[in-house]
């Protein structure tokens, strides 16, 4: 994703050579940035956001492990920000302990697993690189 562009302003490549390309809502080349390494993207935490069509490579993952660069303005809108999500699970920064809280959740036959960082674990105005594992099991920890 550092190549500052995608396949035009409306598209983001994927390097991974799985074609999981994404599209980017309600933005435009003035949306990327210099990153940590590179370019990155700039979203409002409102109307802008990159979807990945649904694709077989995300259906049903035993077990996983997510990671990104973040450079939080906010907790995002409703003190909830999305980091990653997908149908029954996301990685977030929320304020529900305090402004900063990293967290994960995933609901499996409704059954909700939940785990959250230690409060102010998440710089505002900050670099931070963040991951999140989760191994397929129904218990969280921290």
């Amino acid at each position: 994703m550092d190549d500052n562009t995608g396949s035009g302003a409306d598209s983001l490549d994927d390097k991974s050579g799985n074609n999981n390309h994404a599209d980017l809502n309600n933005m435009d080349d003035s949306n990327w940035r210099p990153g940590v390494m590179g370019s990155g993207l700039v979203f409002d935490g409102s109307a802008e956001n990159a979807t990945v069509n649904p694709a077989t490579t995300f259906h049903n993952m035993a077990s996983f492990t997510l990671s990104t660069w973040v450079y939080p303005r906010s907790d995002g809108p409703s003190g909830i920000g999305r980091i990653i999500s997908k149908g029954n699970w996301s990685f977030y920064v929320s304020d529900s302990g305090s402004t900063g809280d990293l967290g994960f959740y995933r609901v499996t036959s409704g059954t909700e697993v939940r785990a959250e960082a230690a409060d102010n674990s998440l710089p505002a105005n900050t670099w931070s690189h963040v991951a999140v594992t989760w191994d397929g099991t129904l218990t969280a920890s921290t």
